[in-house]
């Protein structure tokens, strides 16, 4: 996607403008339905944990 010309990802957008993800819809269900079910699912945990960190540094 980030070949196409002007063609920008919506979380990147969000971030880049300061405003609040989608994370928690896009993964947030994700992995709550993950440990519900007891799959591990590292790389998911590692992403929504830095786009949440992200957001909490741009709200200081």
């Amino acid at each position: 996607m980030l070949r196409v010309r002007g063609c920008i990802p919506k979380l990147l957008r969000d971030i880049e403008e300061r405003k609040e993800t989608e994370i928690d819809y896009i993964n947030g269900y994700l992995l709550k339905e993950s440990l519900r079910y007891r799959v591990n699912t590292p790389f998911n945990e590692s992403i929504y944990l830095l786009v949440k960190s992200i957001e909490h540094s741009m709200r200081m």
